[in-house]
């Protein structure tokens, strides 16, 4: 190939690392933001998803999947250790998008002793999504490997603070505004949970603003801007 093009920094390294080509033949155009999202959460839709799925309690939110590098099951593992450490841990934890693979979270929630502080969501639409996003006082993102992480700056464009992995492109996707653990140690996330309640989300309104702004910066139409521009410099050399 001419060029090759991809979403992160991290990815551009793997790419060369796994292929042994050419950095020099890499161009990155990040992952970009539902045109919803830049736009924000509706007056109040924070508050109606509280109540729709949380009975007004506070909540933290993970998107999940049932593929194993999407970690679900450990993240509940996390939670529920976190919750023993600090029984008096406010949350629930509401899980989205695991379809019909949801029975066996289910289980992993029961063995762990906290399937009535989790509360497992169907697949949401944009809207719901959005409001789901606001109206966490924290989101968790606790995948194995991604090549950017969009959920990451979903969160942080919706104005909510995120804990996610620490490797591959998630601190890419995070930058300062998100804080890391490791998604392979069930330790490491576990103190994250808790650390993130008492020390992040209190000192969240601090940042928010600059939060926003900076994922905000992630739009289809730069990320479509990057990839024309590679083409066209592929179709000069031709």
């Amino acid at each position: 190939s001419d060029l090759i093009l991809t979403v992160s920094e991290w990815s551009k390294r793997d790419i060369c690392e796994r292929f042994d080509c050419d950095p020099g033949k890499v161009r990155v155009s990040l992952n970009g933001l539902h045109p919803e999202v830049l736009k924000g959460a509706p007056e109040g839709a924070g508050d109606r998803a509280r109540e729709l799925f949380a009975e007004g309690r506070p909540y933290m939110f993970a998107i999940g999947a049932g593929l194993e590098r999407k970690n679900t099951g450990r993240m509940i593992e996390a939670f529920a250790l976190a919750r023993e450490r600090q029984p008096d841990l406010p949350h629930l934890l509401l899980v989205s998008g695991l379809g019909n693979q949801v029975d066996r979270f289910k289980e992993r929630a029961q063995q762990a002793s906290v399937l009535e502080h989790v509360r497992f969501l169907p697949y949401l639409d944009q809207q719901e999504l959005i409001a789901v996003y606001a109206g966490a006082d924290l989101c968790i993102y606790p995948s194995l490997v991604e090549g950017w992480g969009i959920p990451v700056t979903e969160s942080l464009a919706l104005g909510t603070p995120i804990i996610t992995s620490s490797t591959s492109a998630m601190p890419e996707a995070g930058g300062d505004h998100a804080r890391y653990f490791d998604p392979h140690d069930l330790d490491s996330m576990a103190t994250a949970i808790a650390d993130a309640i008492d020390n992040y989300v209190p000192h969240w309104p601090s940042m928010r603003n600059d939060a926003m702004a900076s994922a905000r910066k992630r739009t289809w139409t730069k990320t479509a801007e990057g990839v024309l521009a590679a083409y066209r410099e592929a179709a000069a050399r031709g």
